[in-house]
């Protein structure tokens, strides 16, 4: 699945929090958001809204990204192959 279907979301992750499902990553599930606002998702774990992110990614460490690498990897994931959502 992961050499065919990276990115493409679905996974879940069972924690102390609840469970979290992955979400699309793949153009397919960013095409809605601007940079700026994947930022605010990436580095500060909030979504468009003011919405907060579940764990278990590590934001408090993506937000000592510095923007060069913050734009490196939105440029990354806008480059993947387009997947249907898992």
């Amino acid at each position: 699945m992961f050499d065919t279907h990276l990115g493409a979301g679905g996974y879940e992750f069972h924690g102390p929090w609840g469970v979290s499902v992955a979400p699309n990553i793949t153009p397919t599930g960013l095409s809605e958001y601007s940079d700026a606002e994947l930022i605010g998702m990436i580095a500060g774990g909030v979504r468009p809204g003011g919405i907060p992110m579940m764990p278990p990614m590590p934001y408090i460490n993506f937000a000592r990204m510095t923007q060069n690498d913050l734009d490196a990897v939105i440029m990354y994931l806008r480059s993947l192959p387009a997947l249907p959502n898992g």
